[in-house]
């Protein structure tokens, strides 16, 4: 592996006038020892509240939508989870006082703010870094192509009776698609290949020509360029390790920035960092992982004493149609069809623009080896705090 030097990471150029490296070590030292995890929960019954922790990429939306909801009637979700980042102003609202299931893509400093008020039983769901990374690039290249020559979104709606009502959080206002997708829309926007994007030109047609490289080409912004950007290196690398500690750049904690290029200047305040994301991420009543989504339901079901074989019950399903069966039917029919939707969705952005390669699985294996390698290396925390793969 190539090794991450501190210039590419960006830490001269964005730490604070102010900061002193010498005494980096001590205050990160004093912020990790100031830090706390939720207490260790044994039970999904232990808090008030269950608080999912969403890491970007991680099949963390299926795995809310076709399994976390069903545990709860549709009244106690708690309301604009993904929409709130500090719980202070919703503190007197009585269904947030009420409400038992909440799930977020913001970092721990928002659990830390919600313990003053509730007691949260904290869950999560993990994958391979390098997985998680590819995944990031694709899924942010399709959502900047369809929104490429989209209309500007209107932050209220009118209701039938003429009241405003607040519209649905869409992809890129929750972060860190917020500060991702709006960059890459604009770069793809400059490209002059994509000048006539939609269009049936001899250009766009892809048969009888050469295969394209999915992630190398002339159309989009090069993988191996994506993952040396300043903003995948603030917003992505290391996701769930820095979500833990509670140091992404929408942290709580003032001196958010200051922590976080302390930790990037040496591997040795690296592993403070990584150590404060383990300690919290040992606390949590149940760690899902991605490459297991599949049996995620059924351990987290008997964590909490459910029969999966009995009926499900009546909520709303936000990505299968209302049939009957099993809660086990109902979330494996789920996940399915939530692969099969976004698999489709990605296939038409593909298609109307025109653009004459696809990603999938078979495309990425045209990555090279270096590319791979360095971003295992932007990620050497993410791989220390995910578990080794399970054998089927």
């Amino acid at each position: 592996m190539r090794e991450v030097n501190s210039q590419r990471l960006g830490i001269e150029a964005r730490a604070p006038a102010l900061f002193q490296q010498n005494d980096c070590p001590a205050g990160l030292r004093n912020f990790v020892t100031n830090q706390k995890a939720v207490p260790p929960s044994e039970s999904l019954d232990e808090g008030d509240v269950i608080y999912f922790v969403h890491v970007p990429r991680t099949a963390g939306r299926t795995f809310h939508q076709c399994f976390l909801k069903v545990l709860f009637p549709a009244p106690q979700h708690c309301p604009q989870s993904y929409d709130i980042r500090d719980f202070a102003s919703h503190e007197d609202k009585a269904e947030f006082r009420t409400c038992k299931l909440m799930a977020s893509h913001e970092d721990f400093s928002t659990v830390e703010r919600l313990q003053a008020m509730r007691k949260p039983t904290v869950v999560t769901q993990l994958r391979d870094p390098v997985d998680r990374v590819l995944s990031a690039y694709e899924f942010a290249v399709e959502v900047a192509l369809r929104n490429l020559k989209g209309k500007p979104r209107k932050q209220e709606e009118q209701a039938p009776d003429g009241k405003k009502t607040k519209r649905k959080v869409e992809t890129t206002d929750v972060y860190p698609w917020s500060e991702v997708v709006p960059w890459m829309r604009e770069y793809l926007r400059k490209k002059p290949v994509l000048q006539n994007a939609g269009a049936d030109t001899e250009d766009s047609d892809d048969s009888g020509n050469e295969p394209v490289d999915s992630y190398n080409n002339t159309f989009l912004m090069p993988l191996h360029e994506f993952i040396q950007h300043q903003v995948v290196i603030d917003h992505i690398h290391n996701g769930a390790t820095v979500q833990f500690a509670g140091l992404t750049t929408r942290s709580l904690h003032e001196e958010w920035q200051t922590m976080r290029n302390c930790s990037e200047m040496s591997s040795k305040n690296n592993e403070l960092l990584l150590q404060l994301a383990m300690h919290r991420l040992q606390s949590f009543a149940f760690v899902g992982l991605t490459e297991r989504i599949d049996d995620n339901g059924r351990l987290m079901a008997a964590m909490r004493g459910y029969d999966l074989s009995r009926p499900s019950p009546e909520v709303e399903w936000h990505e299968v149609d209302r049939k009957k069966g099993s809660i086990s039917d109902r979330y494996h029919q789920c996940v399915d069809t939530a692969r099969s939707k976004y698999k489709r969705n990605r296939e038409n952005t593909f298609k109307a623009m025109n653009l004459p390669f696809r990603f999938s699985k078979e495309a990425r294996q045209s990555i090279s080896q270096a590319t791979l390698d360095l971003i295992g290396q932007y990620n050497q925390a993410g791989y220390s705090a995910h578990p080794p793969p399970l054998q089927s």
